[in-house]
């Protein structure tokens, strides 16, 4: 019996849960009966969950992903092993030259976000958190951050012999020999170091660019993945000619979490929906999706001044539904005390892309629940994310 092609999906962060877990692409795996698939998690996971979710699946098994900085060794071992020595190069790779390429990256390309950023006070700059990598960068970018000469320096020090694999790492490869290894997120601070193990054992990488963003907020793209998939024809452009990927190794597939939103199954009817949340069936909806803590710098303001006008009637009858984007860790301070029935409502996001919830039943309620909010509303209300082109 020909032995089943073997396919890793490294899913590196929690948005990508979406992706591939609550989307389509499960059915069509179940069909390719050639293949073996295997998800590699990041984060710690429920894998009774998983089990019962994904029990129909029997060519699909999940993996904790053994990290760089987590290796656990005894007091001799730290004193005499040469492993606390790769610790710290690895550290000083991931933690200082990576967020010093993120700055570079978008100073000699003259991206947009880093003029805006520039030109920011100093008060403006501690408190804008926009880019976390970027930030740090910023302050160790120096001298010469337009230097295309020290860019590439710093470029081969990351994607070179600062990755100094693990034993560990390299049994973990070797104990699922996958024949081709994806990566669910290509701009990402130790996927270099991955690189580094992969072609040490010969296996071949693609990379999906999971996020409209990444090509220009992420830094560079490392050496060795071909082919890549992306989204949109706008992510091909920046991948071609930011990161001078050829634009015959790059594929256009379109958002993957986006299929779901043409599946008749789970479309409610308006009156329905609107009873479910207690709306008026014959108010118009407002939808308003802020951003995360950093990143929502005068939306507060925006939803008051949204509340103040629907209490006075500007807009006819309408309700205003606030959905506080899955990360923003002061929803409840800045969004829930506006809440007003049946003119206000505040409904958190419980998708796996919080950093606290990992209940995948939930993920998948708030899915459909976003699904049939974008279906309903009359005006969508975004200043910068996904949830724009969603809608």
């Amino acid at each position: 019996m020909q032995e089943k092609i073997k396919i890793v999906i490294d899913v590196t962060y929690h948005f990508l849960v979406r992706d591939f877990l609550f989307t389509p692409i499960l059915d069509k795996i179940k069909k390719l009966t050639d293949y073996k698939f295997i998800f590699i998690m990041r984060k710690k996971i429920d894998k009774e969950e998983f089990s019962k979710k994904f029990e129909n699946i029997l060519n699909i098994k999940f993996i904790n992903y053994p990290s760089i900085f987590n290796q656990k060794n005894s007091i001799w071992n730290k004193i005499f092993s040469i492993n606390i020595l790769k610790k710290i190069i690895n550290n000083f790779n991931t933690k200082i030259i990576y967020p010093v390429l993120v700055y570079r990256f978008a100073a000699v390309n003259r991206l947009s976000h880093h003029f805006v950023r520039k030109n920011k006070s100093k008060t403006e700059k501690k408190n804008d958190m926009l880019f976390s990598e970027y930030k740090f960068g910023e302050k160790a970018g120096f001298p010469f951050p337009y230097s295309k000469i020290l860019f590439k320096f710093f470029y081969a020090l990351h994607t070179s012999f600062l990755n100094i694999p693990f034993k560990r790492d390299l049994n973990f490869i070797e104990s699922i020999k996958p024949d081709l290894f994806v990566f669910g997120r290509v701009h990402y601070k130790d996927i270099a170091y991955w690189l580094k193990i992969l072609k040490k054992k010969k296996i071949p990488a693609i990379g999906y660019v999971s996020s409209w963003d990444h090509p220009t907020t992420k830094g560079p793209t490392p050496k060795g993945i071909s082919p890549f998939i992306v989204a949109s024809k706008k992510m091909h452009e920046e991948m071609n000619e930011l990161h001078g990927i050829d634009k015959d190794r790059i594929d256009i597939i379109g958002k993957i979490q986006m299929d779901r939103f043409l599946d008749k199954k789970i479309f409610k009817a308006r009156d329905d929906f609107f009873k479910e949340l207690g709306i008026p069936l014959e108010n118009k909806l407002i939808l308003f999706g802020p951003n995360t803590t950093g990143l929502k710098e005068h939306e507060v303001s925006i939803a008051k001044k949204l509340k103040e006008n629907i209490k006075k009637n500007k807009y006819g009858k309408t309700t205003l539904i606030i959905r506080p984007h899955p990360q923003d860790i002061n929803w409840e301070r800045d969004f829930l005390v506006l809440e007003d029935n049946p003119e206000v409502l505040c409904l958190k996001s419980n998708s796996f892309g919080s950093i606290t919830e990992e209940d995948l039943k939930k993920g998948e309620q708030d899915q459909i629940l976003l699904i049939n909010l974008l279906r309903h509303s009359d005006i969508v209300i975004q200043s910068r994310g996904s949830l724009a082109l969603d809608a």
